[in-house]
């Protein structure tokens, strides 16, 4: 199995060894097997990029799919450690209340999952409240009702309008809070409640509560059908049996155009022609271009500084300004 150059393992008996095994790398088309012009160049290889393409290549175009990393899928991917165990390392859970992707999953045959429940039935588990607190066991039972009591807890956090934030027309001025700041309006809530509410929409996002977006979690409360159990169990318990590689090499293995890897894009330039003209250039860092009538572009906003848009939005701009 391939080695991406991403990422590094260790363990106590064999050290340290960089780069991690993984089936998302997959080979570049070889330069006898690449055009100049294409209909459409993909920038990434995410699941978005990856379902464009094939879909775009289904259709007949001439597609070319271009990623700065030596693998496929972006922030989900799978590593293979040990005795092969599969580890997620990104995006994970899925769930039916993620339409497209579910139905892509039954698509390729992936809908099986692994489930991740919170509270065994019968089970029992450490609980430490805080440093300064001892450890002591609760059973299942004891855990479930503080679900509940946190689920209870939720519903006022997320109720800004009286309608359990179904109806909120001060979205603005809520996209000014942070969690912190929101957990701070509430009434009637202890140090234990606040901690509780502070600690569980935060472990959604790996950031302290000052970080994180009120607006964010509300949206995320919103595709959960304005529903606190239903958060946790469409973010957090189903995970792809397989892999989500395994979800990504299935796309990607139905797309017929070809891809280039390890190859970050410098510059897409649109040189003012028109289609079916191939207005775009798009130049690699090691200096090959291609053109093409259309980009598709999913870089993510951390490092959409690093590519040029020359003129990229002129044709979009001329055609609101003669509207």
């Amino acid at each position: 199995m391939p080695t991406s150059d991403e990422e590094f393992t260790w363990t106590a008996k064999g050290g340290f060894h960089e780069g991690i095994t993984t089936e998302a790398v997959v080979p570049s088309t070889p330069p006898s097997g690449l055009s100049f012009r294409y209909d459409v160049i993909v920038i990434g290889a995410v699941f978005a990029d990856l379902t464009a393409a094939r879909d775009l290549a289904f259709r007949g175009k001439k597609v070319l799919l271009v990623e700065a990393r030596d693998r496929i899928g972006g922030r989900c991917w799978t590593a293979e450690v040990g005795d092969a165990t599969k580890m997620e390392l990104g995006g994970t859970r899925v769930h039916w209340q993620q339409p497209h992707v579910f139905s892509e999953l039954q698509r390729y045959d992936l809908a099986h999952f692994q489930e991740t429940v919170a509270f065994l039935e019968n089970g029992e588990f450490m609980v430490k409240e805080s440093r300064s607190h001892p450890a002591r066991v609760q059973d299942s039972a004891e855990g479930q009702f503080i679900m509940e009591r946190l689920e209870g807890l939720m519903e006022k956090f997320f109720n800004v309008d009286g309608q359990g934030g179904r109806s909120s027309p001060d979205y603005l001025e809520l996209d000014k809070l942070s969690l912190a700041d929101r957990i701070s309006q509430l009434d009637g809530c202890g140090q234990e409640e606040m901690s509780m509410l502070s600690a569980h929409p935060a472990s959604f996002y790996g950031v302290s509560p000052e970080k994180v977006s009120f607006a964010e979690v509300l949206h995320t409360h919103a595709l959960c059908n304005f529903d606190p159990a239903m958060m946790e169990i469409a973010t957090m318990r189903y995970k792809i049996a397989r892999g989500t590689t395994a979800f990504a090499r299935a796309n990607l293995d139905d797309d017929k155009g070809a891809q280039i890897f390890g190859s970050p894009v410098t510059s897409s330039t649109q040189t003012g022609g028109k289609f079916p003209d191939y207005p775009v250039t798009v130049t690699l860092e090691d200096g090959n271009q291609f053109v093409s009538r259309f980009v598709i572009s999913t870089i993510p906003i951390n490092v959409i500084s690093s590519i040029t848009f020359e003129d990229a939005y002129r044709v979009t701009r001329d055609i609101l300004r003669q509207n």
